[in-house]
């Protein structure tokens, strides 16, 4: 079904730019852990999900540090829209994404080992720019990591909603203004003349 308007089609495009960052925050930390775990040519980090649709395990996801989008929530703050050259558009729409990354390995020492390396490359990467990371989305300028800690409660409902057990894992809160200004929702006509009342005239 094709986009009906400029607001299904920001949304859309919303939805490729966060896959897009997705694969790129993927890329980096399968490069990082290529170098420092020596873990071989084949890519240990995979963007997927734990079950599919028709609730079969993924496959995918078999020996593999499992990244998968768990919440997305819009920053709720005051947003006024912006006016320029007689146009209105829409404010930076200001996300966080709830990234869960969790090590689906047989060995238990080893998923332990690449969750510690997980978290030493946010630790040492915690903001995503174009300067460090040239293939992110030209929409959105800065991606900000946190380390997101869940109380018990929460972990056991997190882990129940995904159908799974517990595994050595980080979640992190990943924030990043979307710039969409592109997208007009109001043209304002320029005043061309002035009509005053006849008695104003006078």
């Amino acid at each position: 079904m094709e986009p009906h308007s400029d607001w299904d089609k920001f949304h859309l495009n919303t939805f490729e730019m966060i896959d897009s960052l997705l694969k790129v925050i993927v890329k980096q930390l399968n490069e990082r852990l290529k170098h420092t775990n020596d873990t071989g040519p084949e890519n240990l980090v995979e963007l997927s999900r734990f079950y599919l649709p028709d609730g079969q395990f993924n496959e995918q996801c078999a020996e593999k540090i499992v990244c998968s989008v768990v919440n997305i929530e819009e920053e709720r703050q005051l947003k006024n829209n912006r006016t320029s050259a007689g146009l209105i558009t829409q404010p930076p729409l200001q996300l966080s994404l709830y990234v869960l990354f969790a090590a689906n390995l047989k060995d238990y020492h080893r998923a332990l080992k690449m969750t510690s390396s997980v978290l030493s490359f946010f630790q040492s990467r915690a903001v995503l720019n174009h300067q460090n990371s040239p293939r992110l989305p030209e929409e959105i300028n800065k991606v900000f990591f946190e380390l997101y800690t869940l109380t018990f409660e929460q972990i056991n409902h997190l882990w129940g909603s995904l159908g799974t057990s517990y595994m050595p894992s980080a979640l992190y809160k990943v924030r990043l203004i979307i710039d969409n200004e592109n997208m007009i929702l109001e043209e304002i006509p320029y005043i061309t003349k002035v009509e005053l009342p006849p008695d104003a005239e006078q």
